[in-house]
């Protein structure tokens, strides 16, 4: 890949994993900017970014999200999706998060939006107990 764009990276640990095991392109962290004080902090190489369209979605694109995708109202992800829809993605989400019950989303609407490409999604059996379940959600092209 030519860049990582995470949404919702909290403290940045995927992000640190990711550069410690070689990854030269570019990384960037997608937050609130309050969070994103924290996250560029511990990864000083990482670009720090509050909106998507700071984002070229043209080039190679790995678009990582552990939960936080699942936590914003689906508006929002659709508009991040579409940006993104030639991305290979890694998504972890939780069936209920606030008010949203995400797996009609992910199941129906995410493949939509990326053209149908190939969607993957797995249990997470041993977070099976906490929001109603959580699954990992990958692309393979």
């Amino acid at each position: 890949y030519d860049q990582i764009v995470e949404f919702g990276p909290g403290i940045g640990e995927v992000c640190r994993i990711v550069t410690d095991l070689g990854f030269k392109g570019d990384y960037y962290l997608y937050d609130l900017p309050e969070v994103l004080k924290i996250s560029t902090y511990y990864n000083s190489t990482a670009k720090g970014v509050t909106h998507y369209s700071q984002i070229d979605p043209s080039t190679q694109t790995l678009f990582i999200s552990t939960w936080g995708l699942s936590e914003v109202p689906f508006e929002l992800r659709e508009e991040v999706v579409r940006h993104f829809n030639s991305a290979d993605y890694l998504i972890i989400f939780q069936r209920q998060a606030f008010e949203y019950d995400n797996t009609p989303w992910f199941m129906m609407k995410f493949p939509e939006l990326i053209n149908n490409r190939n969607v993957k999604i797995q249990d997470i059996q041993f977070l099976s107990h906490i929001a109603g379940g959580n699954y990992y959600l990958y692309t393979e092209s």
